[in-house]
């Protein structure tokens, strides 16, 4: 019975792991292809963190920002008082005293 639990790890304690088991030029494409996929990540790192830098570098200091806001103010300041007639209806639908003399053919 002991030889057969010394038999039984012989196989295991022999064991090659699996780039040791193939030929050497074989092995150096495998490894150059690990390498390469590191080196592919890493790059891919780098790069989403330089652009995300550049990215909050852009929105923190843009100088449109004044115009947009001072625009949207100006819209909101027209828009927030509704047009109102001397007949008293609002809107822009609404008649005039004198519709008649604001076309002109």
């Amino acid at each position: 019975m002991v030889t057969l639990g010394a038999t039984s790890w012989a196989p295991l304690a022999q064991s090659q792991t699996v780039l040791e088991r193939l030929d050497p030029p074989t092995r150096a494409a495998v490894l150059m292809a690990v390498i390469g996929l590191v080196l592919l990540g890493l790059a891919l790192v780098v790069l989403t963190m330089i652009g995300g830098r550049w990215l909050r570098r852009v929105a923190r200091d843009r100088p449109a920002t004044q115009a947009i806001e001072s625009k949207k103010k100006a819209y909101r300041a027209s828009t927030s008082q509704p047009v109102a007639r001397s007949n008293g209806l609002t809107g822009d639908t609404a008649p005039g005293e004198d519709s008649s003399s604001e076309t002109t053919a």
